[in-house]
């Protein structure tokens, strides 16, 4: 709450809790970045030490570096994951009921899309050349993405054809009034 004297406004007042001044006043971006790189960081520092790579042979010195640089993008992924369901889940409980369905499941899979690539490759890295488990790990993830695609699919569709009232932009279908 402010104090307004005029036309001239204070500070806000501040939280009892000291440790809460700097979090109050970060922008969003802001805080969005920081907790992307507090959880980015240490998965990536993590992923050969949670799930050690497979015996067998590596990548040569003329790869390693493109390996580096996915594994990178894909803690950084995961980082967003968990940055987008932090400042973005508080947002859920204010969607409209006739929304909310739509919106939760929409909210699901773009986290699930976001967070799920660095176990996915740290397991293909773990596992080898072991069939059945890479079997498991397609099903697990890749059909889960495919999934995911559908469900934003159909979401952006009715919400699309919501938002032109119906108006069906191919003339051989016919729309429901």
């Amino acid at each position: 709450m402010s104090i307004s004297h005029g036309n001239v406004q204070t500070i806000p007042e501040l939280p009892a809790n000291p440790k809460n001044y700097y979090y109050i006043f970060m922008t969003t971006k802001t805080k969005f970045i920081l907790i992307t790189l507090v959880f980015a960081i240490p998965v990536f520092l993590l992923g050969h030490i949670i799930w050690p790579p497979a015996p067998g042979p590596g990548p040569t010195s003329g790869q390693l570096p493109f390996f580096v640089i996915m594994s990178v993008i894909e803690s950084l992924s995961l980082g967003v994951g968990v940055a987008f369901i932090t400042l973005g889940l508080p947002y859920l409980k204010n969607v409209p009921a006739e929304y909310r369905r739509r919106a939760n499941w929409s909210f699901a899979t773009i986290t699930w899309m976001l967070i799920s690539w660095w176990p996915h490759d740290n397991l293909h890295i773990h596992i080898g050349e072991d069939f059945q488990k890479l079997i498991y790990i397609e099903y697990g993830f890749h059909f889960t993405l495919i999934v995911s695609g559908f469900i934003l699919a159909a979401a952006l569709y009715t919400l699309l054809k919501q938002k032109n009232g119906g108006y069906n932009p191919l003339p051989f279908q016919k729309t429901q009034p």
